[in-house]
């Protein structure tokens, strides 16, 4: 869409050899959902280095996937135990609508 940033990357997490922690940092953005593909891959390395640059990795269950469901599985568990939030898509509507209601109610105040 337009105005919106595009950030490309070249290896396996978004944030590593982008501009992604800063624009997140600059926008004052302490939370990240991530979706895409493979969760073994670009959906665990972008989680690690998400949150190792200080900020909060949630990731959308019903929006990432990988080759097979072993490991979809298995790191999808890891990521929970150790690194991100993994939320279902009805928990993370249910979040955004939240946040445009307190924005609202921000803006309102102003």
């Amino acid at each position: 869409m337009a105005g919106e940033t595009v950030i490309t990357k070249q290896y396996a997490s978004a944030f590593f050899g982008t501009t992604l922690a800063s624009t997140l940092t600059a926008m004052q953005i302490d939370t990240v959902l991530i979706a895409g593909l493979s969760t073994s891959g670009c959906i665990r390395a972008s989680a690690v280095d998400c949150v190792q640059h200080g900020f909060i990795p949630v990731v959308v269950r019903e929006a990432v996937g990988d080759r097979a469901p072993g490991p979809h599985e298995a790191n999808l568990f890891d990521l929970q135990a150790k690194y991100a939030e993994v939320v279902s898509l009805a928990q993370t509507h249910t979040y955004l609508l939240q946040l445009g209601t307190q924005a609202a109610a921000h803006g309102a105040k102003a």
